[in-house]
Order: C-alpha cells, then structure tokens, then sequence
C-alpha cells in the first residue's frame, strides 16, 4: 500500500469519527468550562497549570499565557497533528503491506485538535449568502489576490452543495500589504455589495486574480448592469475604505496573520484546509447545537447504524458498475459508476464526490455503496445483471460499462491534451503520444470563479460575429488532417477582453465539445446557453473560463 492511500483512510475515518463522537468529543471546547486536561486524575494541577511568572509576589498561571496565545498554540497543535496523522500513515502503510484491510480490522482513532472558539462584536454590515438564521455560520477571511484564498473557493462552493440552507457565509476583507491589488479588488467588491450584486461580482474577481485593476472592475460592473457612473465614484468612496480598515482592524485585534481564516461558529481554522476538515468541525457544530436544541439538523453526525441496516436508498440513480473495491489499496482507488435516471447520464465518481445535490458518496463495496442523502446514509445496490469488479481492475476492460466509441480524431485530441498538461511544455510540439494511449477525459480543471456575461451585451457584440470568428487561426499544430485554433489579434478586442482571452490562446473545449477548424461552437454556445465553459491552453497549461449569462 502506498502512504497517501492510507492518508486517504485517515479522511475517511476522520469523517467516521465525527458520526460517532459521544459527549466527550467536544470537552476540549471552549463550551465545556473546564481543563481538558483536568480529566488525568493523576497529574497534580501545578504541572498542567505552572507558575511561570511572578510580579511582586502575584503568580502568572500557564493558563494566562495560553488564553493570550492561544492562536499561536493552536498553529503549533495542529502542526503537531498533521506530522502524527503522517507518521500513523507510514506505519499502517508498514503494518499493513499486503494484507486486506477487512482481515486487519483496522480503526483509525487519531482526532484533530479542538480549535479555540472566538467572540467578538461582528460589524453590522458585511456581504454574505445563504439564510440569517442557518445553524452555521463560516465567516470567511481572505483577500482577492491570495493563491489560497483562490483554491478554497471550490471548497466553500462544494460546502454550499453539501449543507444548503444549513449554512451561511459573511465575507470579511482582509487585504494584505504584499497583495498591493487586494484592497482595490475588495473596495469593487464592496461597492457591487452597495449595487445588490455581491455574490456575482465576487466569482467574477476569483476568475483572475492576476488581472485585478479598475478597467477589469467596470468590465464586470457593466455586465451586471451596475450604474457605471455611481460605481466608479464609489471606488474612491471614503465609506468603503472605512470598512475595509473596519475589518482589517478587527482581523488584527483577533490576531489573525495570513490568510484564508475560516471561522465555523467562531471556531479558529487556519489555512487552506481540506472538505473533509471543514466537514468534521461543521457536522460537530451541527451534533452540538442539536444536543442542546438549537437546530434540528445533524448533517453527518449522528450514531453510525450497521452497514446491515441502512434503508435502500429511494433516490433517481442506479449503480451500473464498481471498480476496483476489495483491492489492496483499501478501495481509495475504487470507482462507482453511477446512472442519473432522470438525465440519462452515467457519471465515474470516487470516495467524497458530490453524485446529487446534497448527497454524497460515502462508501464503494464490491455489491453496493453507501450514500450520504442530506444527512442520512442509505444504500445503493449494484444493478441486476451489471458487474462489480472487486479484485481485478483489468476485468473491466472486458465487458466496458457504458464505454462511448471515441471517433480517432477525438481520441487523438485527448492524447495531446493530457501530454500538453503532463509535460508542461508549449501545445505547439511533435512530442505527442501515440492515438492508441488510453485516456478518459475528466475536465482538465476546475475554474476559479464564474465571469457574468450580459445577455443584452452578447447580443450587440456577435452582431460583428463574423469579424469576432476571424480572430481563431489555425494553429502549427495538425491532427487527422484538421488544425487546432489559436486566437490572434485580441489584444484590443472587447469581445475577448470581457471573456478573458487572450492573445496566443488555444481554444480546446466549449461546454465540452472539441474547437478545431472544422468545429468551432463558441458563438453557439453563446447565443443559446445559460452557462458555457471554455477551456485554453495558455504557454502549456490549461485555463478554465465558466459564465453564467443573464
């Protein structure tokens, strides 16, 4: 077994952990009132609570010390967490090396460190979404310039999916002195706040944080049909700057350094932290608040009931085929493939991923798997007559589920695609694959934000549609007797500015469909769809552009 498979246990028996946790899981909160410590009977007080200092005879306590930073000593807890969850990782990799996981009987114990639980006055004012009274509120600090900030966006949004109205999300500005950008990009974010559109202007900014000035604010402004002139003049607003110094002071009196923050009910998360992290404190949350009363909804706690007596699951999906459950790598690597009966699409999906909305994918077994549905976990068998393949992933091959015949020239284009992203090097190479490689596209990567696009706009611009398509040239690069699409002369195009391409950029996807010079379906795409998807390759790597057009 290799170590990040067993990582990937150490996530999932940390999601276990907080289905299971009893009273006790939370002692080391702020809200139990006492010591966690206090509970080893045998350690006299003074050694868990020393005298460090003393002023004219006035003993200062540890615990003095600790409350004040308690920040800090949360970081260094933590630190200590992630260096033994790696360790345990490495010697069950050792213990376990060639055995089943279900002759081992492994349990996994090892839990995070409680965060501190902070309090403090909220400002009256801040931009957010999702309902006031949700049980769950993440108040979220980050700045627009930030690369983690920038990557936990996709977390927040799986988060959203997963919880729905149980959850709620204040945003707090918090730019920083070497992200010179960040305050200009939070004051148009603000001023969007004062104009009713907060959350589109804010997927837009995440969509390039490299390219944060005014031209690409009023850009945004004007797709959403925010009055020009009033949002101009608030970016020089002295009510804005006040608030975001508002915010920025009270980041710095909770001692907060870097960004992302990630308050969860005022627990203190640090850091990019992964979906299973934010999951655990969130379900606690979740557990706690519904012990006392004060919300009804248990996400994914609550008292894990034998595998033998989960409900089959009512839900429009049949199970039409699992592969590579039962295998030695503890089913990390296992897939279920996974039919939407009401859209009649048949997905791949792995341990974690979403498969509906509110509904997760817990468990792969060779016969079923077990899903999360809104909180509850119910069972979806394997379809009668299908195959699940548990020992030999290559017995797959032999009976493909729901296999589509790629034409060659598709084939061939996934080839150089994946080669592109493999080798880092420029589209424009003889350094390809050979057609026969096999390769299954699953989205080259996800985008950061989603740009608004006017729908009014669209239509004056692709009035000129013919002079917008003369901008695609055919590339150096040929492929069964076709040439991929560079863009040229777009540097002063307002069309493809408000898009975000640029000058050089190979268009390869539009909502999923091959761009070459015998199929270009961007213009298309654009005058019929709500949303479209546009993938580039830009000096060898792969760009993700999604708009929502309204």
């Amino acid at each position: 077994m290799r170590v990040t498979i067993v990582l990937t246990l150490l996530f999932l028996s940390l999601m276990q952990a907080a289905c299971s946790h009893d009273t006790n899981s939370d002692s080391a909160g702020p809200d139990s009132g006492s010591d966690p410590a206090a509970s080893l009977s045998a350690a006299p007080a003074f050694l868990d609570n020393p005298v460090v200092a003393r002023i004219s005879g006035k003993d200062i306590l540890q615990s003095d010390i600790d409350e004040r930073a308690q920040l800090e000593l949360f970081k260094l807890e933590w630190a200590k967490y992630e260096t033994r969850r790696l360790a345990l990782a490495e010697h069950l990799d050792e213990k376990l090396q060639g055995k089943p996981t279900e002759d081992a009987s492994v349990e996994v114990l090892i839990r995070p460190p409680q965060p501190p639980r902070l309090d403090w006055s909220r400002p009256g004012t801040q931009p957010g979404k999702g309902r006031s009274d949700a049980p769950i509120e993440l108040s979220v600090f980050c700045n627009y310039q930030s690369t983690h900030c920038v990557g936990m966006q996709d977390t927040y949004a799986q988060l959203e999916q997963i919880y729905g109205d149980r959850i709620r999300f204040v945003y707090y500005d918090f730019p920083l002195r070497f992200h010179r950008f960040s305050v200009g990009a939070s004051q148009a974010a603000r001023c969007a706040f004062s104009g009713g559109e907060f959350e589109r202007f804010h997927k837009a900014l995440w969509v390039d944080p490299n390219n944060l000035n005014k031209d690409a604010y009023l850009r945004i402004a004007k797709q959403l049909k925010l009055d020009q002139a009033g949002f101009e003049a608030c970016l020089d607003s002295a009510e804005v700057e006040n608030a975001i110094r508002g915010n920025v002071a009270l980041a710095q009196e909770l001692g907060f350094s870097n960004v992302p923050v990630t308050l969860i009910n005022g627990l203190y998360l640090n850091g990019p932290k992964d979906l299973h992290v934010l999951r655990f404190f969130i379900d606690q949350e979740l557990e706690r608040l519904a012990a006392s009363g004060a919300d009804s909804g248990t996400g994914m706690a609550g008292s894990m009931s034998g595998e033998e007596k989960l409900e089959d699951t009512a839900l429009p999906l049949r199970l039409e085929g699992v592969i590579g459950a039962g295998n030695d790598d503890n089913g990390a690597s296992a897939r279920a493939l996974i039919l939407k009966t009401e859209s009649d699409e048949t997905g791949d999906y792995k341990v974690a991923d979403l498969v509906l909305e509110n509904v997760i994918l817990l468990e792969i077994h060779p016969r079923h798997v077990v899903l999360d549905n809104h909180g509850k976990k119910e069972k979806l068998r394997l379809a009668h007559g299908n195959t699940g393949v548990a020992e030999n992933q290559a017995a797959a091959t032999d009976e493909p589920l729901n296999e589509i015949d790629q034409p060659d020239l598709e084939k061939r284009l996934n080839d150089i695609e994946q080669a592109v992203i493999a080798s880092g090097n420029v589209l424009d190479t003889d350094e390809l694959p050979p057609a026969d490689i096999e390769y299954q596209y699953r989205g080259v990567v996800a985008p950061k934000g989603e740009s608004p696009l006017s729908r009014e706009w669209l239509d004056d611009q692709l009035v000129a549609q013919s002079s917008l398509r003369a901008h695609f040239q055919p590339g150096e690069l040929e492929v069964e007797g076709v040439h991929l699409l560079k863009l040229k002369g777009v540097k002063d195009s307002e069309f493809y500015q408000t898009l975000g391409l640029r000058e050089g950029d190979v268009v390869m996807r539009v909502n999923g469909e091959w761009v070459h010079e015998a199929q270009n379906n961007l213009f298309d795409a654009l005058e019929t769809e709500e949303k479209v998807s546009v993938i580039v390759m830009r000096k060898g790597l792969p760009v993700h552009y999604q708009y929502a057009i309204n």
